[in-house]
């Protein structure tokens, strides 16, 4: 799987902050945090027209993770071209690995670092008999 990393200005990201935040508070006001069909029309025509796609929330991630560095994190893992990605599939860094190793409940663990696009080295442990998501700290001394 190939991917990406789509980097917004400052400009698009204050201004899918404020689509998301009006996006919140609707969803605030319906009691619920999921929406119907009709329910989605709805949340366009309050938000101005626009609704947030998942690659617009993936571009607020990214660039948050960039511009405020987080020091832990809980991203996705691509073992067949070693990346950290989001949920869209944007690289967040590159991953290595250690040998995976049975945990005490059973599942199958692997300790990874992760020299992220952020200019940050973080380390942390993937899970990877639970899923393609990993947990990361950033790492001491930087």
């Amino acid at each position: 799987m190939s991917h990406t990393t789509n980097i917004i200005s400052k400009e698009t990201y204050e201004k899918l902050c404020i689509i998301n935040k009006l996006e919140n508070e609707f969803l605030k006001s319906l009691g619920k945090n999921w929406l119907s069909i009709e329910e989605q029309e709805q949340r366009r025509v309050f938000v101005g027209g626009y609704a947030l796609t998942n690659e617009d929330r993936s571009s607020i991630e990214v660039y948050e993770f960039i511009n405020n560095v987080p020091t832990k994190y809980t991203l996705y893992i691509s073992e067949s071209d070693s990346k950290a990605t989001t949920w869209t599939g944007e690289v967040l860094g590159n991953v290595s690995f250690a040998p995976a190793f049975k945990a005490f409940f059973g599942d199958t663990r692997q300790h990874i670092t992760v020299k992220a696009i952020n200019g940050k080295t973080y380390h942390g442990t993937y899970y990877k008999s639970a899923g393609d998501y990993a947990n990361i700290k950033l790492a001491k001394n930087q």
